[in-house]
């Protein structure tokens, strides 16, 4: 296997050629930017969408059972939520979360993967408006 160096440089980046740089960030590394980069490296399909931390409150609804649990990051495709309800990989769900200045929001979802303790939950069926909704709130924070 070939070697591949990520670079922590200065303002002016790599300036020299080495075949075993893949890829420079700025120094000090903030996580966001060392992220991005290491998923263009090492990822065969990158994320498709920004995914941006926040804080929501949300109902949650399964089988039957309302609790209330946080969103803690959102993307167009799902979000990483904190639940003190038990969620099975697999299990399906009802998010309903307000978004500030763009309203409510109502997902079907169902939980992925564990990022422990939290879960990680992809939506399912997400009508055109909720989807630009959920953009719209996105592109403030990655544009910021």
């Amino acid at each position: 296997m070939r070697s591949a160096w990520i670079v922590l440089t200065g303002q002016r980046g790599v300036t020299g050629v080495d075949s075993r740089i893949v890829g420079a960030v700025r120094r000090p590394a903030g996580p966001h930017d060392t992220y991005r980069l290491l998923q263009q490296v090492l990822e065969e399909i990158p994320r498709s969408v920004p995914r941006v931390p926040t804080y929501l409150v949300t109902r949650c609804t399964r089988r039957g059972q309302e609790w209330r649990a946080a969103v803690l990051s959102l993307s167009e495709n799902g979000c990483l939520l904190r639940s003190p309800e038990l969620l099975p990989l697999g299990a399906l769900l009802h998010l309903h979360f307000e978004l500030p200045q763009v309203g409510p929001i109502e997902v079907e979802a169902e939980a992925a993967y564990q990022l422990i303790p939290d879960t990680g939950v992809v939506f399912h069926g997400l009508v055109p408006d909720t989807r630009r909704a959920i953009a719209a709130y996105i592109l403030r924070f990655v544009t910021a």
